[in-house]
């Protein structure tokens, strides 16, 4: 019995250098979280957040956006008192057959929670290529989770560019795992999720992808490790096929 207090206690503290709960959002390049916004002080600076991370292959949904190679991505977010947030996001990226070697992503969003176990995120985003800006397109992106339960939609009427309609529907679970189901481990989170990608003909054949997240916090920094792939349709191997992606983060 003691054990399980320490564990708790434990966890508890660590739980205090979090504003609020986060649920990673599959559905935007970014992976924007759905929070709640933080109750007292909206002082500018307060408001104002920002990450930076190392991944080892920057995939969005399931088809590499660096050929397979590492990326550093950041951003910055400032969340108003009446839950819209305003994102500024970025990777280097590279593509075949393209110049293009950076990604910035502008997103302006309204997220809010219901109780303790509702909470979703409806941002417009624009996805940015400098250098290429005929790939230029924007999305409207939206994300709802139910407990553990997670559901998305997106949809953009000029997909990569193409003057063409695609939208992605994705859904599964996320869920973060008791320390007493985890040998005693904080701070874990699962996400297991399955979308699918209806695309014209133009942007290439629709496909679905899959993948397998875990994620372990700590104060600051999240270390995660990630299976994803693809059914291949899109003919786009190996940068379509199955990967193992390592990720270390840190929010300040």
């Amino acid at each position: 019995m003691k054990n399980k207090l320490v564990v708790l206690a434990a966890c508890a503290l660590l739980s205090q250098t979090v504003l609020a709960e986060t649920i990673p959002n599959a559905d935007t390049k970014g992976n924007q979280p759905l929070v709640k916004v933080p109750e007292n002080d909206y002082g500018l600076v307060k408001n104002l957040s920002g990450t930076l991370a190392f991944v080892t292959n920057y995939v969005f949904r399931g088809n590499s956006q660096s050929r397979n190679l590492p990326a550093v991505q950041g951003g910055l977010t400032y969340n108003t008192p009446i839950n819209f947030y305003f994102n500024l996001w970025g990777s280097n990226v590279s593509y075949v057959g393209t110049p293009a070697s950076i990604e910035l992503d502008t997103i302006v969003g309204y997220r809010n929670t219901y109780g303790d176990n509702f909470a979703y995120d409806i941002n417009l985003a624009r996805y940015n290529y400098p250098g290429y800006k005929t790939y230029n397109y924007n999305e409207l992106n939206t994300v709802a989770t139910l407990y553990f339960l997670q559901a998305g939609i997106s949809y953009s009427g000029n997909v990569y560019g193409l003057h063409s309609s695609g939208t992605y529907y994705s859904g599964g679970i996320n869920y973060d795992i008791p320390a007493k189901y985890a040998l005693g481990i904080c701070d874990l989170n699962l996400v297991a999720l399955m979308g699918h990608y209806s695309l014209p003909r133009i942007a290439g054949n629709s496909y679905s992808d899959y993948s397998v997240q875990l994620n372990k916090g700590y104060k600051n920094y999240k270390a995660s490790i990630q299976f994803t792939g693809t059914d291949g349709r899109q003919h786009y191997a190996p940068y379509d096929s199955n990967q193992i992606i390592g990720q270390i983060a840190a929010d300040f």
